[in-house]
Parts: structure tokens; C-alpha cells; sequence
């Protein structure tokens, strides 16, 4: 499968956005809060979820084809 990765930061948030070139399905949409209220333990969870993601993604893309 081939995917559009979109990663940014805005207005001090980092973004990512993967999206399945072929179907044009939202894989992955992940912002995670940087602002001065938020702990860092809550950051870190946000970014543990994103990794989760990413894992779960790769996972997908590496099963064999199945046929039709």
C-alpha cells in the first residue's frame, strides 16, 4: 500500500496525518496538545498512542495479500 504522510507543527501542536494513497482512508489522525496546561505525563500517553498507531498501521500493511 502506498501512503500520503502529512506531519507539521502548528500553533505549537504537532500534526500527522497518514492517508491510504489508493482509497484515500484516513489512517492516521493525531494531534497532540502542547499548551502549558497540559503535564507532561499526558503528552507522553499521547505520544505512546501515536507509536501504538503506527505499530498497529505497519502491522496491517505486512499482512499477505488475500485473495479475491
Amino acid at each position: 500500500m502506498s501512503y500520503e504522510i502529512d506531519a507539521r507543527l502548528r500553533d505549537n501542536r504537532a500534526r500527522l496525518r497518514i492517508v491510504e494513497v489508493e482509497t484515500g482512508r484516513v489512517r492516521v489522525a493525531w494531534e497532540c496538545p502542547l499548551d502549558e496546561a497540559q503535564s507532561h505525563k499526558t503528552s507522553r500517553l499521547d505520544v505512546q498512542r501515536l507509536f501504538r498507531e503506527l505499530m498497529l498501521l505497519s502491522a496491517l500493511d505486512m499482512r499477505p495479500p488475500q485473495p479475491d
